[in-house]
């Protein structure tokens, strides 16, 4: 083991963050990217791993069209799944660097498994400890839907996990079922001297595209008794079409914020939402 397993988020100043859900379809590249440009907006130096096969948050940045000029081997994920491997970022703004996705990395599970299996980014973590803390406030990892070793691998080097759920009947079960999951994980990942685990990470949950419907009023019933039993339930995003049409054109909320057209307490409100809820992920 190394000295960052033995001492999970003590020896990092940098925060390591993933967003994760069991459930596609519930806004998470789009979290990862407005909490980018949160965070740069807070003075925070941020990196970004797309860990997602779809590679979603990486054509965010640079478009499929573009990616086989702008993204070299070097700048991608696949990188960081070989022993003693290396990524080189590629600066997407003034104070965020991505690690570009991989539609190849789907196909190195079995490889990954046989290999080094959940510890890769870990290793890579500890390896870089140094470099990451001088260039870096914040690492966050956008994973695929499911529980593969590849979204296995950002939970163990992770402080944090957000998770977050649409207005869904399966929503809440979802969340039992990663933080299942996450038990697991640590459970067998753990120190041979003394049977602790060196995982760390903890989850907080967040709805994502909640309106002003029939279910969207029942969900937010139930996720404010659970906010009020749990504070790992943080709150939630709003619904709106602002948020659709931000994703469409590749833009951060921050850019409508600064147009006359967007002053309206209705969006006024919204960013108001989506930066306290970030305020409390991210605790800036």
């Amino acid at each position: 083991m190394d000295g960052r397993e033995q001492n999970m988020g003590e020896i990092s100043m940098t925060k390591i963050l993933t967003i994760n859900s069991h459930k596609g379809g519930v806004s998470k590249t789009t979290i990862v990217f407005e909490s980018g440009d949160y965070l740069e907006q807070m003075g925070e130096r941020v990196l970004l791993l797309d860990l997602d096969t779809s590679m979603s948050l990486t054509y965010r940045y640079t478009s499929e069209a573009e990616k086989d000029e702008s993204i070299k081997a070097e700048n991608t994920v696949l990188n960081l799944f070989q022993i003693n491997g290396w990524a080189e970022p590629i600066k997407v703004s003034t104070n965020i660097d991505l690690i570009a996705g991989s539609a190849e990395l789907a196909s190195k599970n079995q490889e990954i498994i046989q290999g080094m299996g959940r510890r890769y980014l870990i290793s890579w973590v500890a390896r870089n400890i140094e470099w990451l803390e001088k260039n870096y406030d914040f690492v966050l990892i956008d994973t695929h839907n499911d529980g593969s070793v590849i979204v296995e691998n950002a939970m163990v080097a992770s402080d944090k996990i957000v998770v977050p759920v649409d207005v869904d009947i399966d929503s809440i079960g979802k969340i039992m079922e990663l933080e299942h999951h996450l038990e697991e994980v640590k459970a067998l990942e753990v120190l041979p001297t003394t049977q602790e685990s060196y995982v760390k990470a903890q989850t907080l949950k967040i709805g994502a595209k909640v309106g002003d419907g029939a279910d969207d009023k029942a969900f937010i019933k139930a996720f404010t008794q659970l906010m009020d039993k749990d504070e790992s339930y943080l709150g939630w995003i709003p619904y709106s079409k602002l948020i659709a049409k931000a994703k469409t054109q590749n833009k951060p909320l921050s850019e409508f914020k600064a147009m006359p057209l967007y002053q309206s307490q209705n969006f006024k409100d919204l960013y108001s939402k989506v930066e306290g809820l970030f305020n409390k992920i991210y605790g800036i």
